[in-house]
């Protein structure tokens, strides 16, 4: 005899066996923990990289710190032998952060002997054609886990060579570009930077160019210094000679017989044209014009 269609109808709607119940449960909670933990790696890991963002210029450049990250992701990834090193293909993983072979070569060597955050290794081998292949290895340091402790045993001279004021030693130097109208004299336009980066984190650089003081040019320089003094003078000098010469030119021809007395311009500019004598500029008394 069939069953009828309202047990049909209780049967559907009873409760699930408790074991049932208990395994989906279970099951639940795994996935829980699973992603907690991966949850906790990814803050740890951007904890990593911020820290490691932060060292100073002085110590790691951006492009050494690229590689540091994946060689470090390389570490996670690969299984680390007896001797904790694993072998990295550097051809394949620079293309990961867009770097060349020689410039990731270099930068794993940068960490590895410089700042001590990794290490490093290199093993040759005879392939069986004859040729030779060199393999490389990686492993991590317990100073790897820390970038706030990274320290170069040679600081990094970022920036470039710092020149230093010869009088005080001091770095802090500025250029400045004038734009000068050699006619009359005004500023065009004027521009300045400063030579030096700024490094807050970091002491003074050691290896800096000093500048050299007026004592220390040779009797040899002095004239160069002298014609470079001199040299906006003597440009507006010539271009009124030159204006007086065509003003000359175009004079009637009862006067043109007669000396063209100079300006009263050219007279004030000819009397304060700067004299140098021993490397020093001497500048005449003012001339005064009735």
């Amino acid at each position: 005899m069939s069953d009828s269609p309202a047990s049909s109808q209780e049967r559907q709607l009873a409760p699930p066996e408790p074991s049932a119940l208990l395994t989906a449960y279970e099951q639940a909670q795994h996935r829980i923990v699973m992603l907690e933990e991966q949850n906790a790696a990814l803050r740890q890991e951007i904890r990593w990289i911020d820290t490691l963002l932060a060292v100073p210029a002085s110590v790691m450049s951006p492009s050494q710190k690229v590689t540091l990250r994946a060689a470090t992701r390389a570490l996670q990834r690969g299984s680390p032998k007896n001797n904790g090193l694993i072998q990295i293909e550097s051809w394949q993983l620079c293309k990961t952060v867009g770097q060349s072979k020689d410039r990731f070569l270099a930068n794993l060597t940068y960490l590895s002997e410089n700042v001590g955050a990794l290490r490093k290794q290199t093993h040759r081998v005879v392939t069986e054609d004859g040729n030779y292949t060199t393999n490389l290895y990686i492993g991590s340091t317990d100073l790897l886990s820390s970038p706030e402790q990274f320290q170069a045993k040679k600081r990094r001279n970022h920036g470039g060579e710092r020149l230093r004021c010869p009088h005080c030693q001091s770095d802090r130097l500025r250029k400045k570009v004038t734009i000068t109208c050699m006619c009359c004299g005004a500023v065009v336009d004027e521009k300045s930077r400063d030579l030096n980066p700024a490094e807050p984190d970091g002491p003074a650089l050691s290896d800096t160019t000093a500048l050299p003081t007026p004592q220390d040019v040779s009797a040899d320089q002095s004239p160069f210094f002298a014609s470079a003094e001199s040299n906006l003078t003597t440009e507006r000098i010539r271009e009124q000679e030159q204006q007086v010469a065509i003003a000359a030119q175009h004079e009637p021809s009862g006067i043109q017989g007669k000396e063209p007395e100079p300006s009263s311009t050219h007279l004030a500019l000819v009397s304060q044209t700067p004299l140098v004598q021993d490397g020093q500029t001497l500048l005449p008394a003012p001339v005064e014009h009735a």
